[in-house]
């Protein structure tokens, strides 16, 4: 069996219907990733026994559109309860009472919410370096920061040696949709 973050999301998905693994072990094998990779800056904040409960006590909805997919809300979207900081030192307190209608629609359709990933201050630059945590790398070449311009230049090292996904191709698909421009990078 492929290791479980190598599965699509529709893998993943069908994995979870199936009963071939719980939410409970998926979400349990993205946060121990998480932590074994944490120098890459890649999160703000982790919320390891939120997501662990969440995992163990979900309902299975009628629907079952993201019934147990861990996923992780970007540092510019609030979640009650959760330190939502927007990359900036002047959020370094913010805890919010109420979550923004994409983390609501998120939690209704079953996903599974791991942290925050980190963010430029206030969503403004192409490059995460916040000055409130270090700065998101890039997993492939650490040195590097973990930008648009960054995942255009790593598919582009990737796109002659692997197999193309249907559809748009070339770092176009991989920029940034807040940036697109950092796919001609």
């Amino acid at each position: 069996m492929p290791r479980l973050h190598d599965l699509s999301l529709v893998a993943q998905i069908d994995g979870l219907r199936s009963g071939e693994y719980s939410p409970v072990e998926l979400t349990s094998h993205y946060l121990d990733r998480i932590d074994r990779h944490r120098g890459l800056g890649a999160f703000s904040e982790v919320t390891r026994d939120a997501a662990l409960r969440r995992a163990a006590d979900l309902p299975r909805p009628a629907d079952g559109s993201l019934w147990g997919v861990p996923l992780a809300d970007k540092d510019l979207v609030a979640r009650a309860g959760v330190p939502t900081r927007y990359g900036s030192r002047s959020r370094v307190n913010h805890v919010p009472a109420a979550s923004d209608p994409l983390a609501t629609a998120l939690d209704a359709a079953g996903a599974i919410n791991l942290g925050k990933t980190s963010t430029s201050e206030f969503g403004l630059t192409g490059f995460t370096e916040p000055l409130i945590h270090a700065p998101a790398r890039d997993p492939w070449r650490p040195a590097a920061g973990a930008g648009a311009r960054a995942v255009a230049r790593r598919w582009r090292s990737l796109r002659d040696s692997s197999p193309r996904p249907s559809g748009r191709t070339g770092a176009a698909r991989s920029a940034s949709p807040r940036r697109p421009w950092a796919s001609w990078a």
